[in-house]
């Protein structure tokens, strides 16, 4: 079996990999322009350049929302509502560098995808990456919506 995921669909493509008991066995896994090591700004907000003088009223208001939006969305992301219940929602896969401590105890999906916390499945997730046939990780060059982007 062939499994093939884009953007979030990566992800979903990552768990049905190696956590899902499925009839057959997954051979070949693809991901293209997926967030595998999470992302940490909401679209287009991390791609501001805090040097950069807005010019117009729109690109002001835009980055009065981005950190208004980036406030609120790291007071409340590892938040149990917004890990337990809204598991695969972009919530899962958020990752700030700054609040690692956070991430690895309070977010539902990502850390235990990744293998980075001890959990029942470890070695059955290990097993079933490293016994693929192939597994490619494809990242946009030019990528404007994940942030950063070479989370790909």
């Amino acid at each position: 079996m062939n499994v093939i995921g884009f953007s979030q669909g990566g992800l979903i493509a990552r768990y049905i990999a190696t956590a899902c008991d499925i009839k057959g066995k997954v051979r070949n896994l693809v991901t293209v322009g997926t967030p595998n090591m999470g992302a940490s700004a909401p679209p287009t907000c991390g791609q501001q350049n805090a040097l950069d003088t807005p010019t117009d009223m729109f690109s002001v208001f835009k980055g009065v929302a981005c950190n208004f939006g980036s406030l609120f969305g790291n007071a409340i992301v590892y938040s149990s509502f917004m890990q337990d219940d809204l598991t695969f929602s972009p919530n899962g896969y958020v990752r700030h560098v700054d609040d690692l401590d956070n991430y690895i105890v309070k977010s539902s999906f990502l850390p235990i995808l990744n293998n980075e916390v001890i959990h029942e499945n470890n070695e059955k997730f290990r097993n079933r990456m490293i016994h693929l046939n192939s597994a490619s990780f494809i990242m946009w060059d030019r990528d404007t919506v994940l942030y950063p982007r070479e989370t790909q």
